[in-house]
């Protein structure tokens, strides 16, 4: 049983993989809105860095009167995922890494894309999509060659599969969602995770 389900788990990353190459590479992108460019989040100590074939540009988001509760953070860097393993064998997601981490409000409802709509409206962050992906957060895009790809984790247990992977920030686990943006329910107090990971 858990082989069936280890394949079927393989099957469907692989599909989701192909159906995001699929058509997306010359696909025109929408950008929802665009926020000007607001205060770093990042640490003096964090100073952040782009590789210029990746991301031209990159707008640090959040600004500091955003409540950190549903203030979303970037940690814009090289493109790489650097993390370092935990004893658990998850890996533990560090400074050096990207990502941009999203805490719904307790009366949150729609979906992720819906919550990422408002939030990108309200100046918290960019990003922008194609044929239902995220194909850039921040100005950091996924390149023409898909070494690199935005993937989305969250704390929901019950849109998540274990066996598509985990990552730990500040000791919270994120599991890699079931479904994409545009389908996964956003639930109060829940978080979600984008990941900038190698391919």
């Amino acid at each position: 049983m858990k082989k069936t389900l280890k394949l079927v788990a393989t099957l469907f990353a692989l599909l989701a993989i192909t159906f995001s190459l699929v058509g997306c590479k010359d696909t025109p992108e929408t950008t929802p809105s665009v926020a000007p460019s607001v205060a770093p989040t990042v640490a003096p100590s964090v100073a952040p860095s782009v590789v210029p074939s990746v991301a031209p540009s990159v707008a640090p988001s959040v600004a500091p009167s955003v409540a950190p509760s549903v203030a979303p953070s970037v940690v814009p860097s090289a493109p790489s995922v650097s993390s370092a393993p935990s004893t658990d064998g998850i890996p533990v997601l560090t400074a050096e890494d990207t990502y941009l981490l999203i805490t719904a409000d307790a009366n949150a409802s729609g979906t992720l894309m819906d919550l990422m709509q408002e939030k990108a409206a309200a100046g918290e962050f960019t990003y922008t999509v194609a044929n239902g992906m995220i194909t850039s957060i921040n100005g950091i895009e996924n390149p023409a060659d898909w070494s690199y790809c935005w993937m989305i984790y969250t704390t929901d247990s019950e849109y998540s599969v274990v066996a598509y992977g985990q990552y730990k920030l500040n000791g919270t686990v994120y599991t890699s969602a079931a479904v994409g943006a545009e389908l996964l329910p956003v639930k109060g107090g829940e978080k979600y995770l984008w990941v900038y990971v190698a391919f």
